[in-house]
């Protein structure tokens, strides 16, 4: 399979979900986690107020260790920040599309088992 076609490059995206009930001093307690990551959801944005955690900490800490990383306030429940989420994805997504259309034109050329495989590694190279 390798010779029919060079292997789609995958970039593993990773995400943290640090909860607001957590603290805003997570990211110190836990720096390697914080300094590789590429997103970090603060969730539960919708409990602050029964919370003493700040968000400018909470980002200040994180961007600290990481200032390439992207950090998105959600909160499942009001639904607030889910767009920001899925475009943050979307953009992912188009990027790797961008990088790879090389090869994912040869993708039509490959057999069937040969399309599952790469199709696998598609969705799980996208799976939060």
């Amino acid at each position: 399979m390798e010779n029919s076609l060079e292997r789609l490059r995958l970039q593993e995206v990773s995400q943290i979900i640090l909860s607001v009930p957590e603290g805003d001093d997570k990211p110190l307690k836990y720096p390697l986690m914080f300094s590789k990551c590429d997103l970090v959801l603060i969730n539960k944005i919708d409990a602050l107020s029964y919370f003493n955690f700040s968000i400018d900490k909470a980002k200040e800490r994180i961007l600290y260790l990481n200032p390439k990383a992207k950090i998105i306030p959600i909160s499942e429940k009001t639904k607030e920040g889910m767009d920001e989420v899925v475009a943050w994805l979307k953009d992912q997504m188009n990027d790797f599309l961008e990088k790879n259309s090389k090869n994912l034109k040869k993708f039509s050329n490959l057999s069937e088992e040969e399309k599952i495989m790469y199709k696998h590694d598609l969705v799980h190279a996208f799976i939060l």
